[in-house]
């Protein structure tokens, strides 16, 4: 279904977004990544967040977590989970306070 609403409308940000959660729910992680990729000039800091997360978590890909979740943080500074996983991320990757 979220697939078909893409086909019809190419810039659903929801569609991607959900149908990225449905793919990493599944641990289909690269189409997850592809779905959320899509979402970047969006500025849905949700979506940044999950991104950020797949990227630390499952593609190694440390720094550029952190710039997505910053972004992300940037765009919903009321977002307290955000900003709790923001935190988490900078005592892993030792930023400096």
């Amino acid at each position: 279904m979220l697939e078909n609403a893409i086909s019809i409308n190419p810039d659903s940000a929801k569609a991607y977004y959900y149908l990225g959660n449905f793919w990493y729910g599944h641990r289909q992680y690269a189409d997850a990544v592809a779905c959320w990729e899509q979402l970047w000039y969006h500025y849905y800091p949700t979506a940044l967040r999950n991104l950020a997360l797949a990227y630390y978590n499952k593609l190694n890909k440390k720094e550029e977590a952190k710039e997505l979740l910053e972004a992300a943080f940037k765009l919903d500074k009321t977002d307290r989970r955000i900003f709790m996983e923001l935190d988490q991320l900078y005592k892993k990757l030792n930023v400096p306070l």
